[in-house]
């Protein structure tokens, strides 16, 4: 028992003996795999790891590689000769050189790999120009042959949206160019022949016998009758003519007056304009309320003198008064006919309160104010309000005024007291005026007052022949007075709020931006006046290899330098054609 008792107990120990011996071993094998790693991962200094000649060998394997992959993908475009002496990793900058350029520029072999065009700066811009025009030539070539194709053919290469494109005209046998841009977007040459697309113009302003006689008929009096519709090819307008019963055969008046005019007659419209007891006895005979127009109390400022006037007008209170008026007290909406009776009846009830200073100033300076007789002491402003909502609230809702009655106690205004031993102001007689091509200088129109050419379609002559005002042209014509018309002597037109510049390296000054750009690309430079405006501004150095610097010489000073005297440049501000 007790042999047995140790034998097992033998067994035991060399077992555990055995056990610990492995796990010791475990133990020294780990700690030994532990420090190897370390050593794998240790960071050497350079050139500890590798020798140099190990490292030389490695950058021209890489170099190789890399002007492989170059040469594959840009061919023979580049030399790489530099960058082999400085070749150090994909990172690091080298020099090329641009063989079709003959241009050296600095750059990483990974990006030099990574970009379209390698690098050079010349390159790239040739490269976009390029795709601009691929991608430009697709877009007109498809609107092309889907509206123009059968009437015009193209005759030159597609260079760019704003580069002149040749067209054959197939019904009149003509060639012409014009930008792609214009063509496709503009309405100007849109047809890519003039004679197409001045007969296409006029056929769009024509108006169809038909349809207009069938729109205006129901406005026709019953005095009036249309007695023949024409286009104008001049004035590029339909013009109407019309026969009054009363006042006989009257010139021509465009759509426009024709729509607006009650009577359709200008003598007949003549004796409605006036006072308010005309116009509110035009509406009792025509059984009508008129307009909806304004009535206002509002605070004037004219010939330096500040009043309080109600008025009427059928205008917005800017259109009528402008810069007269200074503040709005009350504002209300009524029909004519009752705003009329209304301004009569405060006329009326506060005829001791008038403000005259107004008034009597006119008469002195010789210039009476229209609508002078209707401003009141500023006092009174509480009761005028008070009165005219007591009208619209109290009044007007019970649909009984008797217009008929309220005519015949309409005030008329009366000029007062005048002295006439002085020159009596002559702004009211009609002045006769000329409109001429300001291309050609050739006369156009002749007319014997600012009515008759506004009834022919030219309005707002008096404020361009004004030289209060910066306007110059109308219906596309310069227009002047007929007795101050000197043919030979035409001011010329300048272009409005342009920036007058200077071309540093030219030394040439421009009235404007367009006009450098005009004058450039005619000379084979491309720039744009944007990029011009862009320089001006401090956001460009240069466009298309010029500097420009704000003129400080006038418009004047600018066209007395050759290129815009000289009749071959395309600024020649002289006449083509003097016909005058």
């Amino acid at each position: 028992m007790d042999r047995e008792i140790h034998a097992r107990g033998k067994l035991i120990g060399e077992l555990n003996h055995n056990i610990f011996t492995s796990y010791m071993n475990c133990v020294v094998l780990r700690l030994d795999m532990t420090h190897q790693s370390k050593n794998i991962h240790k960071k050497y200094k350079p050139g500890e790891r590798y020798s140099p000649e190990a490292v030389i060998k490695m950058r021209s394997v890489n170099y190789e590689r890399w002007v492989k992959k170059s040469k594959l993908k840009y061919g023979d475009r580049y030399d790489y000769s530099k960058a082999k002496d400085q070749y150090v990793k994909q990172k690091s900058e080298v020099v090329l050189r641009c063989s079709k350029h003959d241009h050296e520029f600095t750059i990483t072999p990974d990006r030099n790999l990574q970009g379209k065009t390698g690098g050079c700066i010349h390159c790239k811009r040739e490269g976009i120009t390029a795709t601009t025009i691929k991608d430009g030539k697709k877009k007109f070539l498809t609107w092309f042959n889907n509206n123009q194709a059968k009437y015009v053919e193209i005759v030159s290469d597609f260079k760019g949206m704003t580069q002149p494109l040749s067209f054959k005209c197939k019904e009149h046998g003509t060639t012409e160019a014009f930008q792609p841009t214009l063509i496709m977007n503009g309405n100007t040459h849109d047809w890519a022949c003039s004679k197409c697309t001045e007969r296409e113009q006029s056929k769009k302003m024509r108006s169809v016998y038909s349809d207009l006689i069938d729109e205006l008929t129901p406005l026709l009096p019953d005095n009036i009758k249309i007695t023949k519709i024409e286009f104008d090819e001049k004035v590029k307008a339909t013009l109407i003519w019309t026969e009054c019963d009363i006042h006989g055969e009257q010139s021509p008046n465009t759509k426009d007056f024709f729509r607006k005019s009650p009577t359709k007659c200008v003598e007949c419209s003549k004796l409605i304009v006036g006072f308010t007891s005309a116009k509110l006895e035009r509406l009792i005979n025509a059984g009508e309320k008129g307009k909806l127009c304004h009535l206002a109390v509002m605070e004037m400022e004219v010939f330096n003198i500040r009043a309080m006037k109600v008025g009427v007008t059928t205008r917005t209170l800017q259109e009528r008064y402008s810069w007269y008026l200074k503040e709005k007290f009350h504002h209300v909406q009524l029909f004519e006919i009752d705003a009329y009776v209304l301004e009569n009846r405060i006329k009326l009830e506060f005829r001791s309160f008038l403000d005259k200073r107004i008034l009597f100033s006119g008469m002195r300076l010789g210039e009476r104010w229209g609508g002078d007789t209707e401003f009141y002491a500023f006092n009174q402003r509480n009761n005028i309000i008070d009165y005219i909502n007591h009208f619209i609230e109290k009044e007007l809702p019970k649909g009984q005024i008797n217009y008929e009655k309220e005519l015949g106690s309409m005030v008329i205004p009366v000029s007062g007291p005048k002295t006439f031993d002085r020159d009596k102001n002559t702004d009211n007689i009609p002045i006769a005026v000329i409109g001429i091509n300001p291309v050609t200088h050739e006369v156009m129109h002749k007319f014997d007052s600012y009515s008759d050419a506004h009834r022919f379609g030219f309005s707002n002559l008096s404020t361009i022949i004004s030289d209060k005002y910066n306007r110059q042209l109308t219906g596309g014509l310069q227009w002047f007075k007929q007795s101050e018309f000197d043919p030979n002597n035409i001011p010329i037109i300048h272009p409005k709020l342009a920036q007058p510049v200077l071309c540093v390296e030219q030394n040439i000054h421009f009235r404007s931006t367009l006009e450098a750009e005009e004058y450039l690309r005619s000379k084979g430079f491309k720039v744009t006046g944007s990029k011009i405006s862009a320089v001006l501004n401090g956001y460009r150095n240069k466009t298309g290899g010029f500097s420009f610097e704000r003129s400080k010489l006038s418009n004047d000073e600018i066209v007395k330098q050759e290129h815009y005297t000289n009749r071959d440049s395309v600024l020649c501000v002289k006449p083509k054609i003097n016909r005058v």
